[in-house]
């Protein structure tokens, strides 16, 4: 397979204009791209919502144990004495 080689001027030697860019299918590209990353974005933010949510859950049944662990060491001081 051989190589494309430049000319000593940058181009590739197909004639002196520059490559045709589509500025419309361009446009919709970054159209759908942007309607995608924001897709992607709501499903991140539920994520961290749900995370959040999960997170708080802990945080009171770590309360809640640490109220158990309390009561029990009364309860053994009380049945100690």
């Amino acid at each position: 397979m051989a190589l494309k080689s430049r000319k000593p001027n940058g181009s590739y030697g197909h004639g002196n204009s520059a490559p045709v860019i589509n500025a419309t299918a361009l446009r919709s590209r970054a159209e759908q791209m942007t309607v995608s990353i924001a897709g992607i974005a709501r499903g991140v933010d539920e994520v961290a919502e749900g995370a959040a949510t999960q997170v708080r859950g802990l945080d009171t049944t770590l309360a809640d144990m640490n109220e158990m662990v309390a009561s029990l060491g009364q309860t053994a001081d009380q049945a100690e004495s």
